[in-house]
Parts: C-alpha cells; sequence; structure tokens
C-alpha cells in the first residue's frame, strides 16, 4: 500500500460524519492501489460519490434518489425556475419536462459524461441547446452542482428556415384532427405568432372590435407586437373564448408537446411537413408579396423595436 493512504478513510470520515467509506484495492506493476468511495449527503437526495487515490479525491458522479423523489424534484424544479428565476410558464414547463424526462431515461449515477453521452444523442442543434439549458437550470442553479459547469451551447444552425408552398400549407391544415389545432395552425400562418405566445395568449390580449392580438411579451431575447388575425379565424377564437370572460383567462391549456405531437400526425397523414416556425415565414413571404412594408411585418412578427411599436400603438 502507498504510504499515506492508509489513513485516507478515517480522515475523511472525520471530515464528513455521514460519509461512508469503501476501500478498493487494485494491484498494477507492484504497486497497490487503494480507492475510497464515499457516499456524502448530497442536494435533494442526490449523493455524491467521491474518489480518493494517494491523498488526492476527486467527484466521479452523483447517486439518483429514487423515482418517486425524482417526481417530486421535477415538480420542485418547475416551481424554483418560476419563483426564483422569475421564468415564464412555458419556459418552466419545457424545462421540467426535459429534465424529467431525463431522469426517467438515465441508469446509474449522473456525471458530466452521462450528461454528454445523453446530449451527443441529440442531433438537431436547436434541440440539443435546449436540453443543456434546462440542465444548467436543474443542475448548476437549483441543485447547485458544478457538473455541467464546462457545458457550452451548441451554434444555432445556419441554415434558414424553409417556406412551404400553399398546398402544403393547405394539406397539413386539412389533416389536423381537432379545432384547437387548427386555431393554433391559423394564428402562426395568418397572424405570424410565434408558438410560445400562442400558447400563452390570456383573452384580454384579443380585440374583437379591431380584430387585433398584442401578445405583450417582453423577454431578454423578443418583443411584444401588434398583429390582426382574419375572418377564417375568427369563428374558432369565439369558440375557445365563450366559456368565460375572464381577461387572465388563457386561451390554450396545452403543453408544446401535446401541440406537436399532433402536428406530427398531421404531417405523417398530409405527407409534408410544415411547422409553426415555417408558417411564421411564410406569413412574412406572404405580407411582402401583398405589398406591406418590411417595417410593419416586424412588427406583427415581434421583431422590431419597443420605440416602433409605441410609435404604431399611438
Amino acid at each position: 500500500m502507498m504510504e499515506g493512504t492508509e489513513n485516507l478513510g478515517s480522515i475523511l470520515f472525520k471530515a464528513s460524519p455521514n460519509a461512508i467509506s469503501h476501500p478498493l484495492r487494485n494491484s498494477a506493476n507492484g504497486l497497490t492501489e487503494v480507492i475510497y468511495l464515499h457516499h456524502l449527503a448530497g442536494p435533494r437526495g442526490f449523493e455524491p460519490r467521491i474518489s480518493g487515490f494517494a491523498g488526492h479525491l476527486s467527484l466521479i458522479s452523483y447517486e439518483l434518489p429514487s423515482f418517486k423523489d425524482r417526481e417530486r424534484l421535477v415538480k420542485e424544479f418547475y416551481r424554483f425556475c418560476r419563483g426564483q428565476l422569475s421564468l415564464r410558464h412555458s419556459t418552466a414547463e419545457t424545462h421540467a419536462y426535459l429534465v424529467g424526462k431525463f431522469l426517467r431515461e438515465v441508469e446509474g449515477p449522473v456525471s458530466a459524461e452521462v450528461l454528454s453521452e445523453y446530449l451527443l444523442k441529440i442531433k438537431e442543434p436547436g434541440t440539443r441547446k435546449n436540453y443543456l439549458s434546462a440542465f444548467k437550470r436543474f443542475f448548476r442553479d437549483f441543485l447547485k452542482l458544478d457538473i455541467v459547469n464546462d457545458f457550452k451551447s451548441p451554434t444555432p444552425n445556419d441554415n434558414p428556415t424553409p417556406c412551404p408552398t400553399d398546398e402544403d400549407v393547405r394539406l397539413v391544415y386539412q389533416n389536423l384532427e381537432y379545432d384547437r389545432d387548427r386555431l393554433i395552425y391559423l394564428m402562426a400562418g395568418t397572424a405570424g405568432l410565434r408558438r410560445g405566445e400562442i400558447l400563452n395568449l390570456l383573452r384580454k390580449h384579443i380585440d374583437f372590435k379591431l380584430k387585433s392580438i398584442i401578445p405583450h411579451k417582453n423577454t431578454k431575447t423578443k418583443r411584444t407586437g401588434i398583429t390582426f388575425y382574419n375572418g377564417e379565424v375568427e369563428p374558432l377564437l369565439r369558440k375557445f373564448l365563450t366559456e368565460t370572460d375572464d381577461p387572465e383567462t388563457r386561451l390554450f391549456c396545452n403543453t408544446e408537446g401535446a401541440i406537436r405531437k399532433q402536428l406530427i400526425k398531421a404531417w405523417n397523414r398530409a405527407g409534408v411537413k410544415v411547422t409553426l416556425q415555417m408558417l411564421r415565414v411564410w406569413f412574412s413571404n406572404k405580407m411582402g408579396d401583398l405589398g406591406v412594408q418590411d417595417r410593419y411585418i416586424d412588427i406583427f412578427c415581434g421583431r422590431a423595436p419597443i420605440c416602433l411599436s409605441e410609435a404604431l400603438y399611438k
């Protein structure tokens, strides 16, 4: 045994009374290596596993809590995102969904290597970026663990979003099963709204007299705009607003995952794929073809500076 390693476990145990030492010996080249694995009291059930060799210690992974505790953690994480990070409902919900999915699928202890392997399986850069953002909020901000500190966000895809043909837009719409999904589809294609703006619309954001929609969205990366809906949208819109006059009522009580699931079904039936982002591009092109100036298109799509939007409101 190498000098100094025989007391390593006892020293650690004294430093942390809750630790349990497990010495493992491995002989090679005439030397005896002693590795001590310590289970310490980790944050919210994530127990650290620490290895020690010849007086040197390093954290290698965290043991996962039980599946029941993982579900509880995801709920706590959602409340943390809303209360302490002041994230929007849709963002907090997405973070909680992605973290929950990871915790259900992963087996064994969690480490930087495990996270890296999981992210490598995700081919789409945008999706990988969403997962990494959720992981940083969960492990770094919520659990106060440093296993994601060295991870860098992937470079966004520089390929422009393609513009679908009129026929493709029509085919997908005809293959949507529910009025709710048809309304969301129309609001993206005829009003230029983002997916998150649509799902977070409140009754007070709709003005039936002007046929206008003002999402009131101002974040670090997005700005609100004012846009308008057409006669095709109005019957469906009124149908979803007949149950209550409460101005704070959300128009849609659905998650992004539920909407995407219905879109995928429609894509498969239609044989073409038209995303809500593609509909925004289609909307912009149609406005341009009708002679609408670019600055007004930017306002409709929520891309204009606040000062320009305020000038239009006045």
